[in-house]
């Protein structure tokens, strides 16, 4: 598989919508779970990215940040995770999940990884034992399921695109699952 730079990507124009997305999901099912929470990432990418100076931040977060002035709590939950400054760090989906998770209370993540300085960047958040260094499969969920599956894979296959995943496969890996956010790029 290609390999996704999320330095140069992180807190782009979809970070702005997956992002508050994500959170929205998460709190909306953990105010109706009881006991330990499981969430799965199955592209967990960086655990945080540093912005950049003229990266995709700049168009994602850049802009957002001069203009908006809603009220959503979602999305300022996830605003005030971040500052809009080269050199700044921005925090990973997992991250932004497993803050979430440890206000609610015990929760358990695997975040499924391939790309080896992404996978150490994961360990560092979340330690060893919830980081795995391979794809996700339809298995993996025989004996752990996870009361969500994030999906936000680097790309989906196509012509251009032949090392990403089909998106049958994806979708495989979601079945059967009670909850699911699938985020799609559309380049």
């Amino acid at each position: 598989m290609r390999l996704y730079d999320h330095q140069t990507k992180a807190g782009n124009a979809g970070d702005v919508v997956k992002h508050p997305a994500l959170m929205a999901v998460l709190k909306g099912l953990l105010a109706e779970h009881e006991g330990p929470f499981r969430y799965a990432d199955a592209f967990a990418g960086r655990w945080e990215s540093i912005l950049l100076e003229g990266a995709g931040w700049a168009d994602g977060i850049g802009v957002f940040i001069a203009r908006w002035h809603g009220a959503n709590p979602d999305v300022q939950s996830w605003h005030r995770q971040w500052r809009a400054a080269a050199g700044a760090r921005y925090p990973g989906s997992t991250q932004l999940a497993e803050r979430l998770l440890a206000k609610h209370g015990r929760y358990q993540i695997r975040a499924f990884e391939i790309v080896d300085a992404y996978a150490a960047s994961l360990r560092e958040g979340l330690g060893e034992a919830a980081v795995v260094t391979r794809p996700a499969t339809p298995s993996d969920w025989t004996d752990w399921r996870p009361d969500l599956l994030f999906i936000d894979p680097p790309g989906v296959r196509s012509v251009r695109r032949s090392d990403d995943p089909l998106l049958e496969d994806l979708l495989d890996l979601a079945e059967g699952l009670p909850n699911v956010l699938l985020w799609l790029p559309l380049a």
